[in-house]
């Protein structure tokens, strides 16, 4: 991530980022406590449905022991949540397109979404939890999408890509101390700490009503990028890979 750009206060921009971080690492947090699965780490949602294919399946022969085993699924439902997941981002890329839709116009969908979902329960017309996650997953896959196309440029909650950056611009900015490299160390530092902190607070917070509440500042922060942050232009099939989120 540039530490600045023509026409783009750097502060509103790292705390918009941080503020990503910060909640979608508390909702990943509540989503493994409740549900045992993750909401935008489709690597760990991967390695479950890997797993639960030997000791929720029985599919195959192996000597995982059920007791140790981390997937309390069957491989079909972890399955299931990737590929909504991906729908959630196939409609963002298809609206964005073909309507031109902005980050600010997926703010109301999510939020009636939500509150129509939430009415439906509360009616006991939809009893089975696990329609949480099937409407959750398209939401989050929207909410990524958004941060990676729409804006941010990346994923700024990528704990990998986070730490690979402050080690790598770290030893950049000791080669040539360059301030941008000192910036850009420190950027991804907040980010990698804004992630543990919602990681923690969701270990205390940890409800529906949370999570609830954590998509809809989902849709919020939705029409704050809108506002301050313009669409990153793609770069072309020749020019070299951008940095990792």
């Amino acid at each position: 991530m540039p530490p600045s750009e023509p026409g783009i206060n750097a502060h509103i921009k790292t705390a918009l980022h941080c503020s990503f971080a910060f909640i979608i690492g508390w909702t990943n947090c509540v989503m493994l406590l409740r549900y045992r699965c993750f909401a935008t780490m489709m690597v760990g949602n991967t390695v479950l449905m890997g797993v639960a294919v030997f000791c929720q399946d029985n599919l195959m022969d192996g000597d995982l022991a059920k007791e140790l085993c981390p997937a309390q699924f069957e491989s079909t439902y972890y399955l299931k949540l990737i590929g909504l997941y991906l729908l959630g981002a196939f409609v963002y890329g298809l609206a964005e397109k073909k309507l031109g839709w902005t980050p600010r116009a997926f703010a109301p969908v999510i939020i009636v979404a939500v509150i129509t979902y939430k009415i439906l329960q509360q009616a006991e017309v939809i009893r089975d939890y696990k329609f949480d996650l099937y409407l959750l997953a398209p939401i989050f896959g929207i909410a990524g999408s958004v941060s990676a196309k729409g804006g941010i440029g990346g994923v700024p909650w990528a704990a990998t890509g986070n730490m690979l950056n402050i080690a790598y611009h770290a030893a950049s900015y000791l080669d040539g101390v360059k301030e941008s490299d000192a910036q850009r160390c420190l950027v991804s530092f907040c980010l990698w700490v804004s992630m543990v902190a919602g990681v923690i607070v969701g270990t205390l917070f940890h409800g529906e009503l949370t999570l609830v509440l954590n998509t809809l500042v989902l849709a919020v922060l939705f029409c704050l990028m809108s506002s301050y942050l313009p669409k990153q232009k793609e770069k072309s099939s020749e020019d070299p890979a951008g940095e990792t989120a």
